[in-house]
């Protein structure tokens, strides 16, 4: 007999030294975003990106200290972080 078990799943995110525990995005959240980048007008995709960010559990205090390039490389991994795998 087979069987599988999943199991809600989350991730560590360490930001300018300190260590975060964010929980993954499900599929329909990662569609749902994806529409909102194509869709939502640039005034408002940061607001948008950062709310995405905040439902995972990122504090918002945490996302605003980010600078631009760290906050693109966090987006890119929290929608698929077995591309930074080491």
């Amino acid at each position: 007999m087979y069987s599988l078990e999943i199991k809600k799943k989350t991730m560590k995110v360490t930001i300018y030294g300190v260590e975060h525990e964010l929980r993954f995005p499900t599929i329909e959240e990662i569609e749902a975003f994806d529409v909102i980048t194509r869709t939502t007008e640039p005034s408002k995709l940061i607001d948008a990106m950062k709310s995405y960010l905040a439902s995972l559990g990122l504090s918002v205090d945490v996302i605003n200290k980010l600078d631009s390039i760290d906050f693109s490389e966090l987006i890119a991994f929290v929608n698929n972080p077995a591309a930074k795998k080491k």
